[in-house]
This record gives structure tokens, C-alpha cells and sequence, in this order.
């Protein structure tokens, strides 16, 4: 199927109101697409929007995109925990390490 008839068909269906089965199916076939295939559908669907693509491999990945979610959310709260860390760390009145007459 050539792109143009790939993007013409993704620009029609609406991938939000496919069930958990038939969004998983999509998925399995997609993330084995041609990366020119996939491009086209990453550029007219926020896979990022909706779980139901959770087991997307986007192009230039190799996790899935439910992975990429834990990774960033993880990555937000260890850098929350160093910036609380830190603040409580950098709040004891410090004078430089000089005693003061």
C-alpha cells in the first residue's frame, strides 16, 4: 500500500473509539510497519493520548510507548525527591565555612 494511501487512511479512522482489543491489534501490526508508515501515523495520532496505544513501538524506539510513560514518570519523581532534597539540604544558614567573630 503506498504512504499516501496509508495516510489517506489514517486520517479517517478514529483510532480514540476502537476498543482495548482492536487498539492492541492496530498496535502489534503498526509497530512492525515500514518506519515510513509509521511516521505518518505518528504524525496525525498523539500516541501519547490515549493508553490504547501503550503497546506502540514509535519509530527510532525500542520500548513501547505504556514503557516510555513509566520512564518519564519515574524520572519526574526522582528529580521532585532531589530538588526537595536539596532544597532541605541548602536551608541550614550556611556561613561559607568561616567562623564569624
Amino acid at each position: 500500500m503506498p504512504v499516501q494511501d496509508v495516510k489517506e487512511f489514517i486520517q479517517q479512522v478514529d483510532f480514540e473509539s476502537f476498543t482495548e482489543e482492536e487498539s492492541a491489534g492496530i498496535m502489534e501490526v503498526l509497530s512492525d510497519a515500514p518506519a515510513e508508515v509509521k511516521d505518518v501515523f505518528e504524525e496525525q495520532v498523539n500516541i501519547f493520548g490515549n493508553e490504547n496505544f501503550d503497546s506502540y513501538v514509535p519509530t527510532g524506539s525500542t520500548i513501547d510507548v505504556g514503557q516510555r510513560r513509566v520512564l518519564v514518570a519515574a524520572g519526574a519523581a526522582m528529580t521532585a525527591v532531589g530538588a526537595a532534597t536539596q532544597g532541605a539540604a541548602g536551608s541550614g544558614g550556611s556561613k561559607g565555612g568561616r567562623k564569624v567573630k
